[in-house]
């Protein structure tokens, strides 16, 4: 191998896989905002203790992410992410379809009976295609007359 060629090969190498990850992320920013938004939508629709926050719930969340290590987590993302949410609620379907069922479940919003990522009906069907894996379906011949 002339050194040329490898040269050649570490910038393709770097350039195929840095595009790659950088898809990765990209999904993956997208998908933490519109959870976020997701949750944040929840809360204010159903929180036990929304009445406690009132209007200063992102207020609120801004002031404790900013003592974390969590950063760029403002009123403002916030409002943002609660409108990504509201704005495309269809997309729980591509989150499940991203990710198998093992990472939804870590999601918290499978722990919580009151979100509707746990309810997806793509979520549902994978379910019942599991249970159907080993049925055989029996298809009426073709009436050749």
């Amino acid at each position: 191998m002339l050194f040329k060629t490898l040269i050649q090969h570490i910038e393709q190498a770097h350039t195929v896989l840095q595009t790659t990850a950088t898809k990765a992320i990209n999904t993956s920013l997208t998908i933490r905002n519109w959870l976020i938004g997701c949750y944040i939508v929840e809360f204010e629709q159903h929180g036990d203790d929304r009445a406690k926050y009132g209007d200063k719930v992102l207020i609120n969340l801004e002031n404790h992410f900013s003592t974390t290590d969590i950063k760029g987590l403002s009123e403002r993302r916030f409002r943002e992410y609660r409108l990504f949410y509201l704005t495309y609620p269809f997309l729980n379907t591509v989150i499940t379809s991203l990710f198998d069922e093992d990472m939804i479940r870590r999601l918290p919003s499978a722990v919580s009976d009151n979100l509707s990522i746990r309810r997806l009906p793509s979520a549902k069907l994978k379910d019942s295609n599991k249970k159907n894996q080993n049925k055989t379906i029996r298809v009426p011949a073709a009436n050749t007359d």
